[in-house]
């Protein structure tokens, strides 16, 4: 009986220390110390697509005539997107191809002749052990480049509407740089020594998105060309 006591008691000892032990290692370890002590999984992020239309004005086999063309309209967003062996000046992009048709329609009534461009715009995967606030973070980043070229439509299309007035227009973008920004300070902060290629590569494209938006004026001809921007560094995935 008394070694039976005694057994249950170091028993009973012994998971005392234990979890002496864990509540003092989550309350004294560093976190960076702590994250080599968690459970870290094995994933392929999910990757995410949507699709957008673009308006095309004009395309040429040359950039030359196409950098000269796009100075023969107005409002548009005058960046040149190449695909093979074209290069096409870009009036606008919307996500629905409802909203591109009408634009078509639109501008064909002034005697322009437009063409839809269909384009499947796709994150690319991400390979690697991550914590759960990891993927949560890397996922948020990824989506980022869809959601700032939603916002930027929103923002071009208010202003040629009249829903959104110049200084609306202008909280709007400054808001949505902000926005950008702390996202882009949390990524660098919880992927400081990270040397996996693809975080390097989604830093480079989060860099880049965050230069366009900096250069972006509240006009609607600027915020055109940056929503186009933001899916040309999404296709390249520099």
């Amino acid at each position: 009986m008394k070694k039976f006591n005694v057994r249950a008691v170091l028993i009973i000892s012994l998971f005392i220390v234990l979890a002496a032990f864990v509540g003092f290692s989550t309350s004294y370890f560093s976190p960076t110390l702590q994250l080599g002590l968690a459970q870290k999984s094995v994933t392929p992020l999910p990757t995410f697509k949507t699709q957008v239309f673009l308006v095309i004005c004009a395309k040429s086999q040359s950039r030359l005539e196409s950098e000269t063309l796009k100075d023969d309209y107005e409002n548009i967003s005058k960046f040149i997107w190449q695909d093979g062996d074209y290069f096409y000046v870009v009036h606008s992009a919307y996500e629905m191809e409802n909203d591109a048709n009408k634009v078509k329609a639109n501008l064909e009534k002034n005697g322009l002749k437009i063409e839809i461009k269909p384009l499947t715009i796709q994150t690319f995967e991400i390979n690697g052990n991550f914590m759960t606030d990891e993927i949560n973070l890397l996922n948020e980043c990824q989506t980022s480049f869809i959601g700032l070229f939603r916002s930027l439509c929103d923002l071009h299309v208010g202003l040629e509407t009249g829903v959104y007035s110049a200084e609306l227009c202008q909280d709007k973008l400054q808001k949505l740089k902000e926005n950008h920004q702390k996202l882009i300070e949390k990524f660098e902060v919880c992927f400081q020594n990270c040397q996996n290629i693809q975080i390097l590569k989604l830093k480079t494209m989060l860099s880049l998105s965050q230069t366009c938006l900096t250069n972006t004026k509240a006009d609607v001809v600027s915020i055109k060309f940056a929503s186009i921007q933001i899916l040309d560094i999404l296709r390249n995935q520099f």
